[in-house]
């Protein structure tokens, strides 16, 4: 993947795993950008839950119509396709 992407975060660097802060402080520390500067997309709602809580704007990848886990945050946006991403950028 490092051929395809400028960068490529891994929370091995880190040693810990999501939702820890630290996971989410990668991004944050290497590119010196505030908490609300980043988008996180993920299918999965935990994931999405925990970076929200963090202060990342979470967009819901939700290909399949499902319904959003009973969780403590729900993402501020929710597309269908990347496509749709377009719409938000």
């Amino acid at each position: 993947l490092k051929n395809i992407f400028d960068d490529v975060f891994s929370i091995e660097e880190v040693g810990i795993y999501k939702p820890n802060s630290k996971v989410y402080d990668m991004l944050i520390k290497k590119y010196k950008i505030q908490k609300d500067e980043d988008a996180f997309l993920s299918t999965n709602n935990w994931y999405l839950s925990g970076c929200g809580n963090y202060g990342y704007n979470s967009i819901w990848v939700n290909r399949n119509n499902n319904i959003f886990d009973n969780l403590d945050y729900h993402p501020k946006s929710e597309i269908k396709n990347l496509k749709q991403l377009l719409d938000i950028v």
